[in-house]
């Protein structure tokens, strides 16, 4: 149910200790999926920011029927290659019909640098929780750092070296924060999903 942005500014204030004008409206815009459909045999969409499990689709052979059978990911995670299903994913997008997919990029662009200061406003005033006020700003700029990568890959807009750079620099303080919220398999595995697929791309770009 939809409590209200008025609600969850003063929740926000009452377990963070700061009260952040336009949270409400950070929380929406950065938990919303993006999905992007695939071509029919696939039979699930794809997710390009940050990572979506219907992804797993691209890394079956028999698709969506495949996935169903043997569940959302394999008993051997090493045995997928995220990097691949990232670099598909950008290449099907690519050969599809991209305006509509470029309509809700902008749309993207425009309203997660807001929401990103938010949360950064949230990690520096935070009188509680400090540390997970830490993460969901992080979180928040790998979120647009993901949708800076999508426009370079669908329309070259952006500078390599930036994003590169961007990614890289992420990726100790990425480390960081999962350590304190996984173990380190759970830990290495997230970096696989969130971080890794975009920062190779880049680098090979």
């Amino acid at each position: 149910a939809d409590v209200g942005t008025d609600w969850v500014r003063q929740w926000v204030a009452q377990e963070y200790g700061a009260d952040i004008p336009g949270i409400a409206e950070a929380f929406e815009t950065l938990g919303e999926v993006w999905e992007v459909p695939l071509p029919p045999a696939y039979g699930r969409p794809f997710t390009p920011i940050v990572y979506g499990y219907m992804s797993m689709v691209i890394h079956y052979p028999g698709r969506q029927e495949e996935r169903r059978k043997r569940g959302a990911y394999p008993d051997n995670w090493e045995t997928i290659d995220f990097c691949a299903i990232y670099r598909t994913g950008i290449e099907e997008m690519r050969k599809g019909d991209l305006v509509p997919v470029l309509q809700q990029l902008d749309r993207i662009l425009a309203g997660y640098p807001p929401a990103v200061e938010a949360f950064q406003r949230l990690a520096r005033d935070a009188g509680r929780r400090r540390d997970e006020a830490g993460m969901l700003a992080l979180f928040a700029e790998m979120k647009l750092t993901s949708a800076r990568v999508m426009d370079f890959a669908l329309r070259g807009c952006g500078s390599r070296g930036m994003l590169r750079e961007e990614l890289a620099g992420q990726k100790h303080r990425i480390e960081a924060v999962l350590a304190q919220l996984y173990e380190p398999e759970g830990a290495h595995r997230m970096l696989r999903l969130w971080w890794e697929p975009a920062y190779e791309f880049m680098r090979r770009a």
